[in-house]
This record gives structure tokens, sequence and C-alpha cells, in this order.
């Protein structure tokens, strides 16, 4: 009986496919490997003329093996592209890098066949399919196609990693720290690891130790970077973030604020919002006045304005505007050292104390109160995104809206009427920066 199309050990491979990749058919342990991405891609057009061809594979090959041959011709006539093939660094990628450039405007065929005597034991790829680029003169040099943290992030975890993704292989010897640095804000270096992960095109910075909360950090990744031809950046790649603020103490004496709505620094806010000050202490309402109180535009320092309302039984001042806010706009909200307690206690900040936020674009849903973080281990950084579920309400959505919140209210009172709940003083959840 013909059982070269079975699977006799289940694990999705063929007995013939097993057979002509060199892994036992009869052992579900015995797997070949497989391609898991291919650059360029099928069907990909306008690649430049010294593209170098590149596979990534499910699970790196065994120590000893032999880069397989890479079957790259032209299809019109199906000339062969001589070149050199090479396991990189990881050895879960392969490259081939032809020994001269490619004919411009072109449709390239290429494939790899698995390479038993050599323990490339991965399944057949291709053939695929590629057109080059019209552009003769065009040199492919390695770019930084994203950040992370990225640019003018903000609330950076301190024992973040800073990692680039890049536009193609580098070459590994390149990277190192010489070429890619962290400096603090008084442009000192940064003790850190690089290392390389080339199936990613990835490069992580790992300082090696904490860096200092609420600091500005600038990287700098220098044009000594190359990738497999040889190539070296165009202009060095530079960027800056700042880490997450410490967090303050509450103090032994003195009202001072436990949360707020929105969070501070946060960049979607809607332009339809009342800003909700909550204070750890019942606050003398004569003093919180639009003298004292005030919400501004953070790019002219305008006066924006505003109804204040105290809720004695929140201990919550909520900071109204007469008219929507303006999109993708900066707002300050800024408390005089003014304010004092029902007891007749100054706030505690010595100056003045902000809220800084920013509303949303006009082509962006309505955003929440909290966002998602982007870098580090405990989910603080990042530009927050807009939570499941925002976007602009339909029209029946309002009156719905309305309602609840109506509800909520009046439970919320009659429970915090019912059972005053004191605020521990000890807990470290006032995060509002001062400046």
């Amino acid at each position: 009986m013909n059982d070269s199309w079975m699977d006799d050990d289940f694990d999705g491979h063929s007995n013939l496919d097993e057979y002509l990749v060199g892994t036992d058919p009869h052992d579900a342990a015995s797997v070949p490997a497989a391609v898991t991405y291919s650059r360029p891609v099928q069907g990909e057009s306008n690649v430049p003329v010294d593209k170098v061809l590149v596979l990534g594979l499910s699970r790196p090959l065994p120590v000893g093996a032999v880069a397989p041959d890479f079957l790259l011709k032209r299809s019109s006539d199906g000339q062969v592209v001589t070149g050199s093939s090479q396991i990189l660094h990881g050895r879960q990628l392969v490259a081939f890098v032809p020994d001269s450039p490619l004919d411009v405007n072109t449709i390239y065929e290429w494939e790899v066949a698995p390479d038993p005597a050599n323990d490339f034991l991965v399944a057949p790829f291709g053939p695929q399919i590629f057109e080059t680029s019209a552009n003769s003169t065009a040199v492919s040099k390695p770019e930084v196609l994203e950040a992370l943290p990225g640019p003018d992030y903000i609330n950076v975890s301190a024992a973040a990693v800073v990692s680039t993704y890049w536009s193609e292989p580098l070459d590994a010897a390149t990277v190192s720290s010489s070429t890619f640095t962290v400096y603090d804000d008084q442009q000192n270096v940064v003790p850190a690891t690089v290392t390389y992960d080339p199936y990613w095109y990835r490069v992580d910075v790992t300082p090696v130790a904490a860096m200092t909360l609420g600091k500005a950090y600038e990287v700098v990744v220098e044009t000594g970077v190359n990738n497999l031809r040889g190539e070296h950046m165009a202009a060095e790649h530079r960027w800056s973030f700042k880490t997450v603020d410490p967090p303050l103490v509450p103090p032994l004496t003195g009202p001072y604020v436990t949360s707020t709505y929105p969070v501070n620094r946060y960049v979607n806010v809607s332009p339809q919002l009342t800003v909700k000050l909550t204070w750890s202490e019942a606050m003398d309402a004569s003093t919180l006045t639009s003298a004292n109180v005030k919400l501004i535009t953070g790019w002219t320092g305008q006066t924006v304005p505003a109804v204040l309302s105290y809720n004695s039984l929140l201990n919550r001042l909520d900071i109204i505007p007469l008219a929507p806010l303006v999109e993708d706009t900066a707002y300050i909200v800024r408390v005089s050292s003014e304010v004092k307690s029902l007891a007749g206690a100054n706030f505690e900040q010595s100056g003045d104390w902000e809220l800084h936020f920013r509303t949303k674009a006009a082509s962006q849903g309505t955003g929440g109160s909290t966002g998602g973080g982007t870098v580090g281990g405990d989910g603080s950084g990042g530009q927050p995104g807009n939570p499941p579920g925002s976007g602009n309400p339909g029209p029946g959505d309002r009156a719905v809206v309305v309602a609840v919140v109506a509800v909520v209210a009046v439970v919320e009172a009659a429970v915090l009427a019912a059972i005053r709940i004191p605020v521990a003083r000890g807990i470290p959840s006032r995060v509002m920066s001062t400046r």
C-alpha cells in the first residue's frame, strides 16, 4: 500500500515530505523546520536591486547545519543568479546575498530545497516571485522602523528595555554598546547591555541598573550599524523619552489631591468633559474660587471659562467648562496654594499644583480616563490609546449615558453618606505631578 500521503506520526507532515526533508516519518519529535516568513514577501514589487533575501524558520537549525543553496533566477529566461548563503546569528535565519545587483524592473523567482546531508532539515520553500525596482542606483541601507519606548514617550518604566526594530538584517558585529548608547539628562552614558535578535531584526538595550524616576533619557544609534552587504545607516538615529515620575509621599498635615479625572498627562481626552479633583479631606469651599483654581490653555495661557462645583460629600471639585474644549489642544488645571481645608490647613504643595492633559484629535474616537502601557514590566509608559468600545456615541446613546451617570451618582452619594470611609494617609495614591 502506498502510504506516502499519510502522516504516521501525526506531526502535520506527510510521510513523503518527511522522507524528502530527512526527518523520521514515524517519530513525532522528528519534525522538519518550517519557513515562517520571507523577505521579500510573495509578489512584492519595487524591491531594491541590492536586496538580501531572507528566510525565517520556526526553530533554530542544529549546530553543524550548513546554509542551503538558494535557487534565484530571472523568470523571463531562467538565468540563475549566483551569490552566497549564510546562517545568521541565532541559527533561525538564513540569508542569501547575490554577488551583484539584480536587474531593474525584472521579475525573479526563488526557492530553497531541504538538504538532509547538511542537516538543513527544512520543509521545501517556494517558488515565490518578486519584482525589482526601476531605480538602479537605489542602495538598501538599514533604518529604524520602530523604537520602544518611542520618541517623547512619558511615564516609561524605570526598568524598561529600549528596543529598535529594523528594516533588514544587521551585521551582528556592528551591534554593540559603541553604536547603541543611552544618555541621562546630564549626558552621562547609562551602562547597558546590547543584544541583537536577528529573527525579529531587533536590538535590545538593557540598562544594567534601573533608570532614575522622573528623568529624561536620550537614545543615540550611530551610523556604524551595517546591513549584511556592509552598507551603513544614512544618518544617526536619536530620540528621547521620560521615565515615570516618582510617587509623591502624602504630607503629614494639610489637604492633598488623591485622584483626578482625567489622569495626569493623558492625551486622548474628550473635549466634552468635566475635570474632577478629589481631595484627601473636606475642603473650604470659599477658597475653591476661579482665582485659586484655573483651567487654562497650555499653549496660550488663556483662561477657559468654567463653573466650579464642590461636592462636600465626596470631597470632590468639579470643573465644568462652559463650552466644549478645542480638539487636539493641551490644557492645564492650576490650583493655588491658597486653597485650604475646612480645618483651615493650607494646600500642602509649595507653589501651584498642576494637572496636564490633551484633548483628542478630530479623527479619534472619544477616549476614556486610562490608557494601556507600552513598555516596561509594570505596564507603565507610552502614549495611551482608546479603550475598547471608544468612539463617538450614536443619537440614542447620550440620554442613556446621562441616566446611568445620574443613577451612579445617587447610589455613590447614598453609600458614602451611610458609611464614611476615611482616606488612608499612608497609601501613596497621590500620583499627580506638581509641575
